[in-house]
């Protein structure tokens, strides 16, 4: 059932904006940001109303948003959800973002508008490199809704820029201007030419020339012309300035700080000195005085904990340790994410969660991935007193793939449970592998996440190797 929202403050509290107040005429004015959930055949969506919006009535339907608007009024409406927001009368065009999209709506005059949703700015984003090649080529391709893209490579070292190109197909083969020993970030936006605007996704792509094991330094050229290419030695990795940011948040407690690590000559700092430590993908790090603990990925970038919960998540205590302390001129050398994961998310076989705008169910999965699951399997699985995690619609983005869903009593991948006396790890194929307590220490397997299953339970699943020791796929904190 459609709920309509006057501009009346005895309707405002029995409604879904809590956040509201009474303004001029029959105008409502938000204060403070507000979700609204829209849902369509494609999906679900979380809209932000952002602060200081004014309307003077709105009508939640099934995937729109009907909008009365006083003259001189302005709303603006936000989603991270990558789809795109369609308005009628078209008094403001939707813009793709990077990370977030937007509307504003201003009206001249008093007047109904309706947002629906559209398709998507971004369906899938995929980038092939061949590596060792003299003339590397860097296969693309990705789906949305713009009628045109515009696909552009610049060295990652200087932002200038190496080739670009018009398309109007969601394929293209990126090879005019590249060569080996370089880092390279290619972008793909789309309605506009300007890097700034309509981003739909961005590639970090770095290439090493034949018998290269690490990247050289390249030559800094200038006035926004291509640099020459340096002669291949093996120095250190140029690191990439990514146009975007991240919100981190500060644990639930207190991070004490630590003594800054022993210098390193080898650092994925760039020319920085060689006070910045090493750094390893999967390893943790913390700015010297600073609260937040950050995890590097594969790619140098940094990724944040969204609270103290995901943290304790990946460790057998509820301690706050084994990170590296950094200055903050190494850590401001470090790259931030372009697309998701943003952040590091709950051990998978951790807990249930939800969205806090549904009450649809999900357990989370190897490979930031999640699947939907019924109540009466949450409870089988994870016991009848679980309590599902709620996650906010500002970091469910992270979890970038889906599993099926699970309406049996079946343990699914990457939990665990005991049986027999014994603790088995769930792997991928239906695998049980039995975890000894060496093997529980060494990959900081939490007791709590050990959850008891029956004969009939495990019925039809395979024994493979005994886990012992540590093993990456289990105890990192990134994922491919």
């Amino acid at each position: 059932m459609n709920k309509k929202l006057l501009g009346l403050l005895g309707t405002i509290g029995a409604l879904v904006f809590p956040v509201l107040v009474l303004a001029a005429f029959n105008t409502v004015t938000f204060i403070q940001n507000t979700d609204i959930p829209l849902s369509d055949g494609n999906g679900s969506i979380i809209l932000i109303v952002t602060s200081t919006s004014n309307i003077a009535s709105t009508t939640i339907g099934t995937g729109s948003l009907d909008i009365g608007l006083e003259s001189g009024s302005e709303i603006t409406l936000m989603t991270a959800s990558k789809r795109v927001l369609l308005v009628s009368p078209a008094i403001a065009t939707f813009t793709c973002g990077a990370t977030t999209s937007t509307v504003t709506l201003t009206s001249a005059s008093t007047q109904n508008v309706t947002i629906t949703l559209g398709d998507y700015c971004i369906r899938s984003f995929s980038a092939t490199s061949f590596f060792q090649a003299a003339v590397p080529t860097i296969p693309l391709s990705w789906s949305g809704s713009s009628s045109v893209y515009y696909v552009t490579t610049t060295l990652a070292s200087t932002g200038a820029t190496v080739s670009s190109a018009t398309t109007s197909a969601q394929t293209y083969n990126v090879t005019a201007g590249l060569n080996c020993g370089f880092t390279y970030v290619v972008y793909v936006h789309g309605q506009t030419g300007a890097l700034s605007s309509n981003l739909v996704s961005a590639s970090v792509q770095t290439y090493l020339c034949p018998g290269q094991s690490v990247l050289p330094q390249a030559s800094s050229g200038g006035g926004g012309a291509s640099p020459a290419l340096a002669t291949p030695t093996p120095v250190t990795t140029t690191t990439v300035p990514v146009p975007t940011t991240t919100t981190t948040l500060t644990p639930t407690s207190p991070i004490p700080p630590a003594p800054l690590a022993t210098p390193a000559v080898t650092t994925p700092f760039g020319t920085k000195p060689a006070s910045c430590p090493a750094i390893l993908p999967g390893d943790m790090i913390k700015v010297v005085g600073k609260a937040p603990i950050y995890v590097v990925n594969k790619a140098f970038q940094t990724l944040y904990f969204p609270s103290g919960n995901e943290f304790k998540s990946w460790n057998m205590d509820d301690k706050y340790g084994g990170y590296t302390s950094i200055s903050q001129t190494c850590f401001d050398d470090l790259k931030l994410p372009v697309m998701f994961p943003l952040a590091v998310n709950f051990r998978p076989g951790s807990f249930v969660v939800k969205k806090a705008t549904s009450p649809q169910l999900y357990v989370v999965l190897p490979g930031n991935s999640l699947a939907k699951i019924t109540a009466s399997a949450a409870r089988a699985l994870y016991g009848a007193t679980y309590r599902p995690v709620v996650v906010s619609s500002l970091f469910w983005p992270s979890y970038v793939k889906s599993g099926a869903d699970i309406t049996a009593s079946k343990p699914h991948e990457g939990m665990l449970v005991s049986n027999g006396g014994k603790k088995w790890y769930v792997d991928a194929g239906l695998v049980l592998r039995e975890v000894t307590t060496s093997g529980m220490s060494a990959n900081r397997f939490k007791q709590a996440f050990v959850h008891p299953a029956t004969d009939a339970m495990i019925s039809g699943f395979t024994k493979g190797g005994v886990i012992t020791a540590l093993e990456a796929k289990f105890a990192s904190r990134i994922s491919d």
